[in-house]
C-alpha cells in the first residue's frame, strides 16, 4: 500500500519521520516530542476523518493541507503550544463535529471560520491564555452539544444573534457582552437569523401554554417569524425549561402539555387563571372575572 511520509523535528531539533496509509481514516501522533511538522504530504489522504495531533510541543502549525480532506470530522490538537492557530483551513469542512483547541499558549482566536458549521458537535478550549473571545460564530453552530470555555474568558458576541443563544452556549448566556456591529458570516449556508425577542417569546409561550395543539406554520402569526425560525425558537423554549411538551415532525405541530394541564385547572371546580397567559411566570394573585393583573415577569397585562 502506498505510504504518506511526514517530516517532523523534536524537542532535541532532529528530524524524523512518520509514515501513514495514504487510505487511513484515522492519524494520530501523540506524545512524539514535535515540536515542528509539514503536513503538505497528508493532502493525500482523502479519506481522513480524525487528526489527532496532541501531546506535542508545537509552537504553531499550518492546517493548509487539511483543505484536502473533504471527510475531515474530529480535529484535536490540545496540549501543545499553540500561540495562534488559522482556522480558515477548515472553513469548508463542513462534517467537522469535534474541534479541540484545549491546554495551548492561544492568546486571541478567530472563529468566524466555523460559521454555520452544523455538525459542529463539540467545541473545547480551556486551559489557554485567553482574555477575550468573539463567539459570534458559535451561535451560528446549530448542532453544537458541547463547550467547554475558561471561566477567566471575557465572551462577546454580536447582538443580531441575542436570540440564537442555544443549548451549551446557554449556560454562557449571562457572560457575554453584546454588541450592535451586524455579524456576517461569510460562508455559502444560509446564515441564522436572530430567532428570538422579548416580544416573540412572551407570545410564543402564551400560545404554546394555552393550546393543545399547532403547528409552527400556525404560531409564526403571534412570532413573526419564519416558520424555521419560530420552530427553533420552540426548541429554545423546550430546552430552557419555560415549557414542556412535545415536537411531532411527520406534522410539523407542538404538542403542550402545559395548556393541556391548563386545561384541566380550568375544568375543576376553580375556574381561575394563576399563571401569566404570556410567559407563564406565577401572577401576584389570582384572576377572577373582570379583572386585570400586570404580570411582574413580562410586563403583559392578564385578563380573565
Amino acid at each position: 500500500m502506498a505510504k504518506v511520509e511526514l517530516s517532523y523535528i523534536n524537542r532535541q531539533g532532529r528530524t524524523k519521520t512518520l509514515s501513514v496509509n495514504h487510505t487511513a481514516t484515522r492519524i494520530e501522533f501523540t506524545n512524539k516530542g514535535i515540536a515542528s511538522i509539514d503536513l503538505s504530504p497528508i493532502r493525500e489522504c482523502i479519506r481522513l476523518r480524525d487528526f489527532l495531533i496532541y501531546g506535542n510541543e508545537l509552537v504553531e502549525l499550518d492546517l493548509t493541507p487539511l483543505q484536502g480532506c473533504p471527510l475531515l470530522r474530529t480535529l484535536v490538537l490540545r496540549d501543545n503550544r499553540l500561540r495562534e492557530i488559522d482556522l480558515s483551513p477548515i472553513r469548508e469542512s463542513m462534517e467537522l463535529s469535534r474541534l479541540d483547541l484545549r491546554e495551548n499558549q492561544l492568546q486571541s482566536l478567530d472563529l468566524e471560520p466555523l460559521a454555520n458549521h452544523q455538525g459542529l458537535d463539540k467545541f473545547q478550549l480551556e486551559k489557554n491564555p485567553l482574555l477575550e473571545l468573539d463567539i459570534s460564530p458559535l451561535l451560528t453552530c446549530r448542532g453544537l452539544k458541547e463547550v467547554t470555555l475558561d471561566r477567566h474568558l471575557k465572551l462577546k458576541a454580536s447582538r443580531s444573534l441575542a436570540g440564537a443563544v442555544r443549548g451549551p452556549m446557554t449556560k454562557y448566556r449571562n457572560r457575554i457582552v453584546w454588541y450592535e456591529r451586524q455579524f456576517t458570516p461569510t460562508s455559502t449556508q444560509k446564515p441564522i437569523q436572530a430567532v428570538s425577542s422579548n416580544h416573540a417569546s412572551n407570545m410564543a409561550l402564551g400560545v404554546l401554554k394555552s393550546v393543545p395543539r399547532i403547528t409552527m406554520q400556525e404560531l409564526t402569526r403571534y412570532t413573526d417569524m419564519s416558520v424555521e425560525d419560530t420552530r427553533d425558537l420552540v426548541f429554545l423554549l423546550v430546552g430552557e425549561g419555560k415549557v414542556s411538551g412535545r415536537y411531532e415532525p411527520s406534522t410539523d405541530e407542538f404538542i403542550s402539555l402545559d395548556a393541556v394541564q391548563t386545561v384541566k385547572e380550568l375544568r375543576s371546580d376553580e375556574i381561575v387563571v394563576q399563571r401569566c397567559q404570556y410567559c407563564g411566570s406565577p401572577l401576584p394573585r389570582r384572576l377572577i372575572p373582570g379583572d386585570r393583573i400586570a404580570c411582574e415577569a413580562c410586563g403583559q397585562t392578564n385578563e380573565a
